[in-house]
């Protein structure tokens, strides 16, 4: 598991869905995918395509974000994957009672309450550049992404089954692919036509050598269901000795210690703020060149930093990309700005909702 396939602020950033459904590198869908769902229409048959009607229970809405309406099928995606994470950090039994949920329940609640507005925030900055999940355009892409995901999955039968494995409906992964479509455009709205984010190349080359960006590796140690985490962080810390010895991290990453299978250069990471998960940049940017980190602990395992300097070559070699990660990691700060001016406002329904009682 990479730092990039996370987003700061939550797991149900616009894209998530997909990413954890597919199994696809990182949390956002590209740009470029808009116009190829254009090129898939007529690809796949309708019935591929066509929506799965979702119980009155999953389609009740239970609260507002701003004057966005939320359905409990997104409160209840949301809270099974805090209550996942949440029995990885303290133990698979937290849930199986009553006393004990009680224990997590304001936990839980905060981190659902305050990331289930994500989604919103997009929609937000969204509509006030005229830009809406309704739009023909973008309906039609999610029609064409989902036709694809079915295909691809092998048929309705699959991706029902898939569906339930990831605590989702149908009706709720249209409506993330659509927040990813909006994201898409309100990316291309705040680059080319606002002018909001800086594209010149010749400034952004100066911006990323000019200490923005950096370059590192890493060793990954993940918490898999039943291991003992605090072994793992030993694992971790003896790993952090090796390096600060002057092992060399290559061969590390290498070998049966590292569990980020997805790493598959050695490179490194180059990276702007805001486009990894919050410690683990945290911490890289506190390096110095040749520095080891301390342990990095996040919810799914431990992380050990090791910062480079940065290649000229390989900054010019790659500027295209790494301008438009730069790119979206601004579009970001935006959302984030945005995501905390707004908060989930369970109506009655919702706040009858014991959230620890999600199945």
């Amino acid at each position: 598991m990479s730092p990039s396939n996370f987003i700061p602020g939550g797991i149900l950033t616009a894209g998530a869905v997909w990413g954890v459904f597919m199994k696809n590198i990182g949390l956002r869908i590209c740009a470029i995918l808009f116009g190829l769902s254009f090129i898939l229409t007529g690809l796949f048959g309708c019935s591929a395509a066509r929506p799965i009607k979702g119980t009155d229970e999953e389609l009740a809405v239970v609260g507002l974000v701003d004057r966005f309406e939320v359905r409990y099928e997104e409160l209840r995606y949301v809270t099974m994957n805090y209550k996942d994470q949440l029995k990885a950090r303290y133990g698979e039994h937290i849930w199986n009672s009553e006393e004990s949920a009680q224990n997590y329940r304001a936990e839980l609640e905060e981190l659902v309450y305050r990331n289930i507005t994500a989604n919103y925030a997009v929609l937000s900055l969204c509509a006030e550049v005229a830009i809406s999940i309704d739009d023909k355009e973008i309906q039609t892409a999610v029609k064409n992404r989902v036709a694809e995901m079915v295909n691809e999955l092998g048929g309705r039968a699959a991706y029902k089954e898939g569906l339930k494995e990831y605590y989702l409906t149908d009706h709720f992964l249209r409506f993330t692919l659509g927040v990813d479509f909006c994201y898409s455009e309100l990316y291309y709205v705040y680059v080319y036509d606002l002018g909001l984010i800086e594209h010149d190349e010749d400034i952004l080359y100066d911006y990323i050598m000019d200490g923005n960006f950096v370059r590192t590796l890493h060793v990954y140690i993940q918490n898999d269901p039943g291991d003992d985490i605090a072994d793992n962080r030993r694992k971790a810390e003896q790993v952090r000795e090796r390096l600060l010895a002057g092992e060399d991290i290559k061969p590390i990453i290498g070998s049966s210690v590292n569990e980020d299978f997805g790493l598959t250069t050695t490179d490194g990471y180059y990276f702007t703020r805001g486009e990894m998960i919050g410690a683990y940049e945290d911490a890289a940017f506190s390096l110095e060149v040749g520095d080891v980190s301390e342990v990095v602990e996040t919810p799914d395992g431990f992380y050990v930093i090791q910062r480079f300097e940065l290649d000229p070559q390989y900054v010019l070699a790659n500027l295209a990309r790494l301008i438009e990660n730069y790119q979206y990691a601004m579009l970001n700060t935006f959302i984030d700005e945005r995501q905390a001016e707004l908060e989930f406002e369970p109506n009655e329904h919702g706040k009858s909702i014991d959230l620890t009682a999600i199945n």
